[in-house]
Formats: C-alpha cells, sequence, structure tokens
C-alpha cells in the first residue's frame, strides 16, 4: 500500500481536484484507492456523526465504504480548538495512525489530504510534514501561479522540507501568460534543480464554476422562480450597482454569470435578464415586481431572494467559487479530463513505483 498525500503551497489551489483527478485516473487503470483526512477543517454531519467535508465528497466520488470515522480521526469542531489552546489536547498523531490503519486496509493507493501548507497542524504537533513522516508517505504539492518568485522559491523549499518525498508539483490555474513563463523560464530551472513540475492547469471556467443549488444552500436562499434550473453553473459573479446603460454593457461581456444586485433595483435586475445570466441574486430581503418574475420565468433564470446585505453575498458567493462538488457531474466528467490532458502520468507513476 502507497500513502500519498496531497497538499497545497498557496490557498484555493485546487488540491481537492488534482486529487479527485489522480483517484478517478488510478481507480481506471485497476488500483484500489482509498482516501484519508488526518484533520479536519470543514466541520459536516454525515450518519449522525461529525466529519469534514472533503471526507464526505470523496467518499461518494470513490464509492468508498470505509468507517467514516476513521476516514477523518480530527475534526477541528469547536471543543476540540478549545481543547487545542486550553493544552489539554493531545495524542493527535496517535490518532491519525491508528484510524490510517484501519481505512487502508486492501487499499492499493491511499490518498491523504492535507489542510494545505505543510505548516498547517502545528499546534496540535501534527503538521502536515509531520503526518507525511509519520504515515510514510510520498507527496504531490498544488499551487497556484502566483508570481515567479513566489512558485520557483516555494517549490524549492517544499523540496528542501520533503527531500525524496516529494513526487512532483502541479501549478494550477494558470493563465495563457503565466503558462508560457512557467515553460520557457520556471520548470527548465527547477528541473535542473530536481523538482519535478508534474503538469501545468490553465484556467478553466466550468472547473471553477457553482452550481446554483449550492448558493441556494449556502447563502439559505428562498427561491423565486425558474426551480426546475437549479443545476445551471455560475461561472463568475457581478454587482449590480451601476447606472443601468452601465450595467447592461457589462453584463453583455459577462456569461454564465450570477448577478448580485438589491432587490430594489429592477431596472438592473431587468438588464440582467437580457443577458447571459444563470441567476438573479436579490439582497436586502427584498422582493422583486411582477414583471420581473415573469420575465425570469420565461428566460428560466432563477431568482434568489437573501436576507444579508450585498457585500456580505459578494463575499460568501467568492467563497463558493473553485469549489468542487458531486452535484455537478459535468465537472467532475471535467476534472478527469483536465487531469488526462494535463499531468504527466507516466513520471507519477514511476516515481511511486506503479505500472500502467
Amino acid at each position: 500500500m502507497i500513502p500519498l498525500f496531497i497538499g497545497s503551497m498557496s490557498s484555493y489551489s485546487g488540491k481537492n481536484m488534482i486529487g479527485l483527478g489522480l483517484s478517478l485516473k488510478l481507480k481506471d487503470d485497476g488500483y484500489k484507492v482509498g482516501y484519508f483526512k488526518p484533520i479536519g477543517i470543514l466541520p459536516t454531519r454525515e450518519e449522525n456523526l461529525i466529519t469534514d467535508e472533503d471526507v464526505k465528497f470523496f467518499r461518494q466520488a470513490l464509492d468508498l465504504t470505509d468507517p467514516i470515522e476513521s476516514m477523518c480521526p480530527i475534526v477541528l469542531t469547536e471543543s476540540v480548538v478549545n481543547k487545542v489552546f486550553s493544552n489539554t489536547f493531545t495524542g493527535a498523531i496517535d490518532k491519525i495512525r491508528k484510524a490510517f490503519e484501519t481505512v487502508s486496509k486492501d487499499k492499493d493507493i491511499m490518498l491523504i489530504g492535507g489542510m494545505g501548507d505543510l505548516d498547517l497542524g502545528t499546534a496540535l504537533s501534527a503538521s502536515g510534514a509531520q503526518i507525511i513522516e509519520a504515515l510514510d508517505a510520498k507527496a504531490i504539492m498544488v499551487t497556484k501561479y502566483l508570481d515567479m518568485v513566489f512558485c520557483t522559491d516555494r517549490s524549492l523549499s517544499t523540496q528542501t522540507h520533503l527531500g525524496d518525498r516529494l513526487v512532483g508539483i502541479v501549478v494550477n490555474r494558470a493563465t495563457r501568460r503565466q503558462g508560457e513563463i512557467l515553460e520557457d523560464k520556471i520548470i527548465p530551472f527547477l528541473t535542473s534543480k530536481g523538482v519535478n513540475i508534474l503538469g501545468v492547469i490553465r484556467e478553466d471556467p466550468l472547473l471553477g464554476a457553482v452550481p446554483v443549488s449550492e448558493l441556494v444552500e449556502c447563502l439559505h436562499a428562498k427561491v423565486l422562480c425558474a426551480e426546475s434550473h437549479l443545476d445551471a453553473l455560475v461561472e463568475r459573479f457581478s454587482i449590480g450597482a451601476m447606472n443601468v446603460e452601465s450595467a447592461l454593457r457589462f453584463f453583455q461581456r459577462q456569461p454564465n454569470k450570477g448577478v448580485i444586485v438589491g432587490g430594489d433595483r429592477p431596472d438592473i435586475q431587468l438588464a440582467a435578464l437580457e443577458t447571459s445570466t444563470r441567476c438573479l441574486i436579490l439582497t436586502g430581503d427584498l422582493h422583486p415586481n411582477e414583471i420581473i418574475l415573469g420575465k425570469a420565468e420565461e428566460k428560466e433564470i432563477p431568482i434568489l431572494l437573501v436576507k444579508s446585505d450585498t457585500a456580505t453575498t459578494v463575499d460568501e458567493c467568492e467563497d463558493l467559487l473553485g469549489h468542487l462538488s458531486l452535484r455537478s457531474m459535468e465537472k467532475v466528467r471535467r476534472v478527469s479530463e483536465v487531469f488526462e490532458s494535463n499531468i504527466d502520468h507516466d513520471l507519477i507513476y514511476r516515481k511511486l513505483g506503479l505500472s500502467r
């Protein structure tokens, strides 16, 4: 059994996407793949137990039946955090080892989901680096391209920390220009230093999209019309805080968007409905008039009503972009396509000692 840690070198890097793509590839090639998240930071409930959202996601995606409490032995609930800060939470690594033994039985590959950066978890004496060492794992690290210095220095620093345990690094969500810089300068330099770049994935609007149904749940929104079209994917958000002429020109340049606008702006709402809009999010708990409702129903565009103000709603919506969801099988299929065409599978298999 091969333990493989998937971590990140930057926030919102897309490590779950890489983990899912690799898992599906390994399964297609006949390997038994398991998933383990030592420390969960996104508490949720499943089977009357507290677990982590990522565990819930991967358990369903990989069709796993392992005990969910063993798939994530430590979840950072309020009570656990209080114990950490009162110095009464101990034995994290022992709990992690014991749970890992349970879920890794009969598996060929165990994917280990990190919290993010290798230093996260230090307060529990169970950082990413410590977990990798304790479970004798290899590691793939994922990063967004922020700038040349960050990408280069963090890659070299990660290699210094992990040594031979580092399988390689995936650079995700790069623009066309960033991809050129990586290919021309950064990758040759890092390769000369012994750092493997496993692939560069360009920005993909579909992978970053959010199903309208997920917006309804996360925003605690009331659906006012077009309820049969909540599976539509929102690729970006626009804020309707301008005059109607400017709004219309702006909206026309923004396809597949969700428009966040005050419920008291029927002019902006109408302008949004005349363009490529996936949903209207009306803030301030202000209902639209019948003309707007009728137009939205005719255009099959859901209107979501929320109680929060516009600024708060914008922040909540932006946090959801890039989040993988099994509610959109279109996104899951796209992950497989992107992984297949952009990642050096032969190098990964060779570094892990696997045959194809």
